[in-house]
């Protein structure tokens, strides 16, 4: 059976060819950098109908016209996209990363109770990730609300390929307009907000496939009619895609942002709000925590400290340990866990006139690692400290890093050898929905392959010092 994975992310279109008997047979990827429709608009966001179109264009690439029979979609969390009440967006899509609503946040952060309410009713955190406070924003520029309709990147997917409205409870639950308890919108936020339940697309499950329209059939190159599974949150799949749906399994993700994640028996919070909790695609709970810096800070110093055209391979092989390297604190893109401080600002400290880029870049690579290595001491904090920890995303393209990362946490990583993981858990959803597996702890991704872990050097002493360091820093409000 083939299954087509689609995935909208934060920076790039996706599509996998999957066969449930060989397993992987192509893979799309298409940057949404350079494109024209993207031109003007600001960091976060995006046209909605620009990214369909590539998703269709890179998923034909991968089908090249052989016998489909089913469509998993995978998309962001935390996106919003505001429509015209028959549907069609008015606005640009804004992803997590849209910055507009930081003030709205900020000022509604500052009342500890009222955040507190939201977060214990939502699972959400007061940040301007959430669409909660996009809207919030939106009202207060003057937008009336109460005469359009909501939904999310995957949602707007969803319907632009089978002309059915459909967003996931998983999905719903990262918009922190959802009560994940009560399997349902927030009828009290919903109502601060001036609006109501019939507003957003209806609510359902990855079970929920719908046929796929012609239009997208035909952009796609595929029979028309066949099954799409509704778009599901990549943050959930990813955790479904690197088979990490057992108990004290974390996933464990260095991408653009950071991210780590463990499915629980329940829903768990924090006493005060850090980690958030949301519903997994298969209705169980997620606990989980995320950073705003991570590769892009990398690309970042890259980019503004070495000369055009120069490899990461050529800086890392000048690096080693800089004992008296500057002290990066990673909030050059902002800062959500673990305090979700919108305004926060990142940059160096410590900077002696001996400091070249080389040592500005190994802070920097330091400096991502401290703020997750924060975030992971809050999730343990708040749920049992994970017997794995599944390691994924571009830091595996540095042995430098890789290495870095397993001496700090003082334990073996085990490396998600197959990329792109939050595909491969569409796919798995696809097999389910279809008949093809009974759940999904019955998917392995194929061809098997020998587990490879990341086993700590002696050097996790010298980390913890720096850690320490950085947390003084840290702390004390350094550079705010």
């Amino acid at each position: 059976m083939l299954v087509l994975g689609l995935e909208a992310s934060t920076t790039s279109a996706k599509a996998m060819l999957y066969d449930s008997e060989e397993g992987v047979l192509a893979l799309e990827t298409e940057s949404y950098r350079k494109n024209q429709a993207f031109a003007g608009l600001e960091e976060g966001m995006l046209d909605a109908e620009t990214v369909y179109k590539k998703l269709m264009a890179v998923g034909a690439r991968a089908a090249k016209g052989r016998p489909v029979a089913c469509i998993a979609v995978s998309a962001t969390w935390q996106s919003l996209l505001v429509c015209d009440p028959g549907g069609t967006p008015i606005l640009p899509l804004m992803l997590w990363s849209c910055r507009r609503a930081e003030a709205v946040s900020r000022r509604i952060g500052r009342n500890k109770e009222q955040a507190d309410r939201i977060y214990r009713r939502t699972g959400a955190i007061v940040n301007a990730s959430y669409p909660l406070f996009k809207l919030l924003y939106l009202k207060e520029e003057g937008y009336d609300l109460t005469k359009l309709r909501f939904c999310g990147s995957g949602s707007h997917l969803t319907k632009r390929m089978t002309g059915e409205e459909l967003v996931t409870e998983s999905m719903a639950s990262g918009s922190g307009l959802f009560n994940g308890e009560k399997r349902g919108w927030d009828l009290e936020i919903l109502s601060a907000l001036g609006i109501h339940e019939a507003q957003f697309f209806p609510l359902g499950s990855y079970r929920d496939t719908k046929p796929l329209a012609r239009e997208a059939a035909e952009l796609l190159g595929v029979r028309q009619g066949i099954p799409v599974v509704p778009a599901e949150p990549d943050g959930g799949l990813d955790q479904i895609g690197a088979g990490a749906m057992e108990e004290c399994v974390m996933t464990f993700s260095m991408g653009t942002s950071g991210s780590l994640r463990l499915r629980t028996d329940g829903p768990r919070k924090s006493k005060t709000p850090g980690t958030w909790c949301y519903l997994a695609p298969t209705g169980e709970w997620l606990s989980g925590i995320g950073t705003s810096g991570c590769t892009n800070c990398v690309d970042w110093v890259k980019e503004k400290f070495f000369p055009s055209g120069t490899s990461y391979q050529e800086i890392e092989k000048r690096l080693k340990l800089f004992g008296s390297a500057p002290i990066f604190l990673p909030f050059v893109f902002g800062e959500r866990g673990p305090a979700w401080t919108n305004m926060r600002k990142g940059g160096f400290v410590n900077i002696l006139g001996e400091h070249g880029p080389e040592a500005f870049y190994y802070a920097v690579l330091e400096g991502v690692l401290f703020n997750l290595y924060q975030c992971y001491e809050l999730l343990c904090e708040v749920n049992k400290t994970p017997h794995t920890i599944k390691l994924s995303g571009g830091v595996l393209h540095s042995p430098v890093w890789s290495a870095m990362c397993a001496d700090l946490f003082g334990r073996e990583l085990e490396v998600v050898s197959q990329k792109h993981s939050s595909v491969l858990g569409a796919v798995a959803l696809g097999l389910v929905a279809s008949g093809c597996l009974r759940n999904v702890g019955e998917f392995r991704a194929l061809p098997q392959k020998e587990k490879r872990m990341l086993v700590p050097g002696g050097d996790r002493g010298y980390y913890m010092e720096r850690y320490r360091e950085y947390l003084k820093f840290y702390r004390d409000g350094s550079l705010q």
